[in-house]
């Protein structure tokens, strides 16, 4: 059986330093709504929407306001919440990253540091399920 490249990840920071260690951004994502598109003037539903930015996140620091639309993510498009999310948290904390971003139809680069995620650490049975 093969494993994924996020897999291998999780057990490689299991064997290495008991838990599993992600990125946090700090905001509430919901995919693209046809409304949100129009009014950015994006012709494709790639992106997504923040709901909610956490106060004193990583996002709030550089900026990210509910109403924005991430459409990049380290100069790759993102394609919907999962997309991001799934990046965010495969990136180790501290790490400067490069978001495409876009509020009132104009695009704009952010460049943010990750946080931690703070979440129970996994045990090497759970990563196995």
């Amino acid at each position: 059986m093969r494993r994924s490249a996020e897999s291998k990840d999780v057990l490689r920071q299991l064997r290495d330093h008991g838990e599993v260690v992600r990125g946090y951004l700090g905001v509430a994502l919901i995919p693209l709504t046809p409304e949100a598109r129009q009014a950015a003037k994006l012709e494709s539903s790639r992106g997504a929407l923040v709901a909610e930015t956490a106060s004193g996140s990583p996002a709030a620091s550089a900026g990210i306001k509910p109403g924005d639309i991430i459409l990049g993510f380290q100069g790759e498009p993102i394609q919907n919440p999962h997309d991001l999310t799934r990046r965010v948290a495969g990136t180790p904390p501290g790490a400067k990253v490069a978001l495409r971003v876009t509020r009132g139809g104009r695009e704009t680069p952010v460049e943010v540091t990750l946080g931690r995620l703070k979440d129970a650490p996994l045990t090497p049975s759970d990563a196995e399920r």
